[in-house]
């Protein structure tokens, strides 16, 4: 005689006017009666009902998680990498600056181009964090479309 399967995993639609405790309550006196005239292996003698929204957050919060973490460490080595870039051409520039205050260019002023391409720089970052923002949503809404 063959042993029989365990289930791991089956899925279906809540009847109208059940909630998930009471279909589990009727599938595990169900299961009950089906261990006791199974002979040899174990049967298990409980039946779990678990929300498919649940069980399929809970199967991929890990790899999202591993995910959220990588992205968050090459967002930070970006910005580590672009504030370097940064000092580096704030060191470099010190001498072209000084030939501009020599040349009578103000403080103002000078200050002025500084921010003025340090805001062209940060609205260029701005520019590719929304389009991952949108890449993001694109496929968020691809994987919600395969899960109907």
């Amino acid at each position: 005689m063959r042993s029989p399967a365990i289930v791991d995993g089956l899925f279906a639609r809540l009847p109208d006017g059940m909630t998930e405790a009471q279909l589990a309550d009727q599938l595990s006196r169900a299961q009950a009666t089906i261990a006791k005239q199974v002979p040899g292996d174990p049967v298990p003698t409980r039946i779990k009902v678990i929300n498919y929204q649940e069980s399929l957050n809970h199967q991929a919060r890990k790899p999202l998680l591993l995910l959220c973490a990588v992205v968050l460490g090459i967002w930070l080595l970006a910005c580590l990498n672009v504030t370097s870039l940064m000092l580096a051409r704030a060191v470099s520039r010190s001498r072209e600056l000084a030939v501009r205050t020599a040349l009578g260019a103000s403080r103002w002023r000078l200050l002025q181009q500084t921010i003025v391409e340090s805001l062209l720089l940060g609205g260029i970052g701005r520019s590719s964090i929304a389009l991952g923002e949108g890449a993001i949503k694109l496929l968020w809404r691809q994987i919600h479309r395969q899960l109907r």
